[in-house]
């Protein structure tokens, strides 16, 4: 594994993902220098190349790395974000950023159906299913709950666009300047907000509709006083334009990254840690988002660290069906007393093996 052309091979992605992700996490120990990874960045036509060059970087202690490497990553890094608008790219290149304490920020997104900031500077990534994608998981997979994930097909007639990272506390501040959140599990205002009914989440998506002045024919939630117990959701309010939570099978997708199993970075728990806070690397707390690695859609924290609400009523996937199924968030929605929606992702308070898609 020494040999770079076989390195190069795995970070590509040639040998799978499990591969993929133990090469990037392992590269330390390679007897190869930074150097080649950085030539990598600057030059890598391959876009999953690029990502797992960024990510290997990122993985490799701050004070491992020297100043000359240092200032060969951070020029890398500026030579690539001016010709990329691979979000995965990006958000890799942020985390590299971060951890190396490089003077990098990130250009504006240069193609906005590909990636787009909101008026509040929010990145949202533009995510484009296949119009029919396979949802649970396969049987050999650790940790599978065979009743509740058969391995099923979904209907995804439509794209979507969807956060790169948590709500922050800080976010959800701006919106109900008196959240009293327990700041025992949530030390920073860069933590995810904690403590939120499934209501909270969709009257702060209202809000954030409001503000981006969405037209009322695209709100895909009533009036804020009227988003509690008793209210009914029109069919097919996901084709509309406006914020709202993501359906139970578009959250699944996304948090794929573009791989056909429940982690992106394949199933060794022993990489977890790199990409989800959980009860084994948190301390039972929350962590400020965008720590960790991102997948390759460029999305930060879709498992571990706070759980995350779904606009999808919960149910069982279908068993024997011969037609793609159709997600229930797309549906109408009566909210009755008995009604629970879909929460996904584990939290830093869950046992590793609930980070899973």
């Amino acid at each position: 594994l020494g040999d770079p052309t076989h390195v190069e091979s795995a970070l590509s992605g040639a040998h799978g993902e499990e591969m993929r992700g133990a090469v990037a996490a392992a590269f330390s120990g390679f007897q190869i220098s930074p150097e080649w990874l950085i030539d990598r960045v600057r030059g890598a036509d391959d876009p999953m190349l690029s990502r797992s060059c960024l990510m290997a970087l990122k993985l490799i202690p701050f004070d491992r790395v020297s100043t000359q490497q240092r200032s060969l990553a951070a020029d890398a890094l500026g030579s690539r974000l001016t010709k990329t608008a691979d979000p995965g790219i990006r958000s890799a290149a942020f985390a590299l950023a971060e951890a190396w304490q490089l003077a990098v920020a990130l250009p504006q997104p240069p193609d906005s159906n590909r990636e787009f900031l909101t008026t509040t500077g929010q990145r949202m990534v533009v995510v484009r299913p296949e119009k029919v994608a396979w949802m649970g998981s396969l049987g050999n997979e650790p940790g599978r709950d065979g009743a509740k994930e058969p391995r099923t097909a979904f209907k995804m007639p439509n794209d979507f666009a969807i956060a790169t990272h948590e709500v922050t506390a800080r976010q959800y501040i701006e919106f109900r300047s008196n959240f009293d959140y327990a700041t025992t599990y949530a030390p920073s205002e860069d933590c995810p907000a904690i403590g939120l009914t499934w209501y909270d989440a969709a009257k702060y998506c209202l809000w954030r509709s409001e503000i981006e002045v969405v037209p009322e024919s695209q709100m895909c939630y009533p009036k804020i006083n009227e988003i509690k117990p008793g209210m009914v959701l029109p069919q097919a309010i996901t084709e509309r334009t406006g914020y709202r939570l993501p359906t139970e099978t578009e959250w699944e997708y996304a948090c794929s990254g573009g791989v056909d199993r429940t982690r992106w970075f394949g199933l060794d728990p022993l990489l977890l840690d790199e990409h989800a806070w959980t009860g084994s690397n948190s301390d039972f707390v929350t962590r400020p988002v965008r720590q960790l690695l991102p997948n390759d859609y460029g999305l930060f924290d879709m498992l571990g660290n706070a759980m995350e609400w779904c606009q999808s009523p919960r149910f069982d996937y279908p068993i024997g069906q011969q037609e793609p199924a159709t997600d229930a968030g797309t549906g109408r929605i009566v909210f009755e007393d008995l009604t629970r929606m879909s929460v996904k992702g584990g939290a830093m308070l869950y046992q590793p093996a609930d980070a899973r898609a």
